[in-house]
């Protein structure tokens, strides 16, 4: 089989849906494993490093082809299935992960430390923390922290303002999530339904639910799930670069969810999310860091709340400067 590809690009993951029983002779199917499929750069005859992820674990010759765009010279690639290792080849090492055993997943590329992704449910919700860029240095503000924003930790998702019914006052899932506090709420993790590593990616998949506080007080009420959420996050082999792809399907709990954007009545959306990143203090934009977007804006008073193709924060990091995007 073989893939061609005119885009000029460097270090890009890529991603094909294949079925291999279009292809593999009855004898094959019988032998086949994802791990035997490979990809060959037909320029040079060297091995490009592959994933294949099966979509089902019943149904292993249907899923999605995985590999890192090393540079523009790779035009056309051919993927084989063969138990054969290219022996003279160095592959890179796997993007591998450890769970610590408490509510802690270490991520690390090549050896190094990248991030961590704490479920632990003591805190609010689950985030990334820290992230850290090829240099060694963490891009994301050191925990715990003296300053303003406490609940501001690493990368995470969240919203301000999620109501279950229309007219009646959101619960904030942006907040410390203060027990007892019915007027705000948690994320939940729930499980890892789905965790993978290899040369390309490591990939977690997991459920949560957005539960609202119990009222420890008042009406001693069981706070309401009012979402429920597929989270998945590929951490990719760009090494020396860093991506990290973070996707939700967020779906309703309840007969009605409504989302507002407007929290604090200012005809802009404030503290809605759902992203959240908090950034090393010299990075930010009241101290030596600076805030652009696609569209041109500026600062945060431009970006902030405005759609936008993509947002990219960088400042200084000792020693040098660091992007997010």
């Amino acid at each position: 089989m073989k893939v061609s590809s005119e885009r000029r690009c460097s270090l890009v993951p890529m991603e094909l849906k294949l079925d291999f029983t279009e292809y593999l002779t009855t004898k094959k199917k019988e032998n086949f494993e994802p791990s035997l499929v490979r990809m060959i750069d037909k320029a040079t005859g060297r091995p490009v490093p592959t994933q294949f992820s099966p979509w089902k674990k019943e149904d292993p010759f249907r899923g999605t082809l995985s590999w890192i765009m090393l540079n523009e010279a790779q035009k056309e690639l051919e993927v084989k299935v063969n138990s054969k290792r290219h022996t003279s080849y160095r592959y890179p090492e796997e993007v591998k992960m450890w769970n610590r055993g408490d509510g802690q997943l270490e991520i690390f590329i090549n050896g190094q430390h990248v991030t961590s992704y704490v479920f632990n449910q003591a805190y609010e919700r689950p985030f990334l923390y820290p992230v850290i860029g090829p240099d060694g240095y963490p891009v994301t503000r050191s925990i715990p922290t003296l300053g303003d924003h406490p609940h501001h930790k690493g990368i995470s998702l969240a919203l301000g303002d999620v109501s279950g019914e229309k007219g009646k006052p959101g619960i904030n899932f942006w907040a410390l999530g203060t027990i007892g506090d019915p007027r705000q709420g948690r994320v939940i993790h729930k499980r890892f339904t789905h965790l993978e590593q290899g040369p390309v990616f490591a990939r977690l998949e997991e459920e949560n639910v957005w539960k609202q506080n119990d009222d420890l007080e008042g009406a001693k009420r069981k706070g309401q799930v009012l979402l429920n959420e597929l989270r998945t996050i590929t951490v990719w082999n760009v090494s020396p670069a860093r991506i990290i792809d973070i996707r939700t399907i967020l779906s309703p709990a309840v007969d009605e969810v409504i989302l507002n954007a407007d929290v604090e009545k200012k005809q802009t959306a404030k503290e809605n999310g759902p992203l959240v990143i908090r950034v090393a203090d010299n990075m930010r934009g009241t101290v030596e860091g600076t805030i652009v977007n696609s569209e041109g804006g500026r600062t945060e008073k431009e970006c902030w709340g405005r759609q936008a193709r993509w947002v990219d924060y960088y400042g200084p990091v000792v020693p040098g400067d660091r992007s997010t995007a």
